[in-house]
């Protein structure tokens, strides 16, 4: 198998991982169902934007937070740019 398909599984089972905690933190059931996701026992959208934090400036963050959600989007990525953290 190839890297490729590692950094997919990888950001898959992160997703996820992340929505799971997200979903119990709010009192909510998030799990995989027969091909798809389940929040609450009803099929799950995951509609995501991407946002790049160190190239956007910190005051903006919220702004481009709600931003998305306006948009409609119940997810966010974000990279980690190891560059910018492991000097």
């Amino acid at each position: 198998m190839n890297r490729k398909f590692y950094l997919k599984t990888i950001i898959a089972t992160l997703l996820f991982s992340l929505s799971t905690l997200t979903a119990q933190a709010r009192g909510g059931d998030f799990t995989a169902g027969k091909n798809t996701f389940l929040l609450n026992g009803q099929p799950f959208v995951v509609k995501a934007a991407e946002l790049h934090y160190p190239r956007i400036p910190r005051p903006y963050w919220d702004q481009r937070i709600k931003m998305c959600k306006a948009l409609g989007m119940n997810t966010i990525c974000l990279y980690v740019f190891w560059n910018i953290h492991e000097q």
